[in-house]
């Protein structure tokens, strides 16, 4: 269930914000049509999908590259109705059959506090390139400031820096926020990362805007970067398929 799951949700997600981007550029109806196919489903793959939803109506009322005002503001209320739609349909069959919209959740023991922890820590750990607390947040810092020096000199930039941006932070406190509700996969790597290649995306292009480096450099780093990652990415899948991806899938449980 997670595999599918994961598989069908990050595609969905991602292919909405890139549609998103390219409308900034040039506002066309087959883009929009694709925009809200794509919002619809991932609503659909997964509540949290409503997060997209959020951000792009947020960001295309208040940037100016999605028209006028009135443009803005009818453009706005077709794409959230167009896209929640599917998902309104399927709470009201949630509703009839079950007397719940979302269908039966249990209540969590964490506040907000711990759900914020969880998800800090996990996003932190991706940023931890020797399992160092303190590199992790040098890490962390450093990006949070190229990004915000990037917006400062690339004012054409900030278009596509407020869309992601709204997006990681919408997405990561709704996710906080029912985590702090009721009992979810916990706010772990699986559902917070759809916000990875955001914040990779992010960071990458305030590093290379602020400190330019040549082609060949950024291709070294990347070369760098993976032949760093390939033997324990190797070692991972060798243990996956002798030893299974943990839970039921485990040998221990076959």
């Amino acid at each position: 269930v997670q595999v599918v799951s994961e598989t069908c949700f990050r595609p969905l997600a991602l292919g909405r914000l890139a549609f998103a981007l390219s409308l900034q550029r040039e506002f066309t109806r087959r883009r929009f049509a694709w925009l809200v196919v794509l919002s619809a489903l991932a609503c659909l793959q997964r509540y949290l999908g409503i997060a997209l939803v959020l951000s792009v109506a947020l960001v295309a009322f208040v940037r100016p590259e999605w028209g006028r005002l009135t443009q803005r503001a009818r453009r706005v209320a077709t794409y959230g109705a167009l896209s929640l739609a599917p998902l309104a349909l399927w709470f009201a069959r949630n509703r009839a059959l079950e007397s719940s919209w979302t269908g039966g959740r249990d209540e969590t023991p964490q506040g907000f506090a711990e759900a914020l922890g969880a998800a800090a820590s996990a996003i932190r750990a991706w940023a931890e390139p020797v399992h160092a607390s303190w590199m992790s947040w040098v890490v962390i810092l450093g990006l949070a400031l190229s990004v915000a020096s990037w917006a400062v000199r690339r004012p054409e930039a900030r278009g596509s820096l407020a869309l992601l941006g709204t997006f990681a932070m919408l997405y990561a406190a709704v996710l906080i926020t029912l985590a702090s509700i009721v009992v979810l996969d916990g706010s772990g790597d699986r559902l917070l990362l759809p916000l990875l290649p955001v914040l990779v995306i992010l960071g990458w292009s305030a590093f290379l805007s602020v400190w330019p480096l040549p082609a060949v450099a950024g291709t070294a780093l990347v070369a760098l970067a993976w032949l760093d990652a390939a033997p324990r990415t190797r070692e991972r899948i060798e243990h996956w398929r002798a030893e299974g991806d943990g839970g039921f899938p485990t040998r221990l449980w076959q």
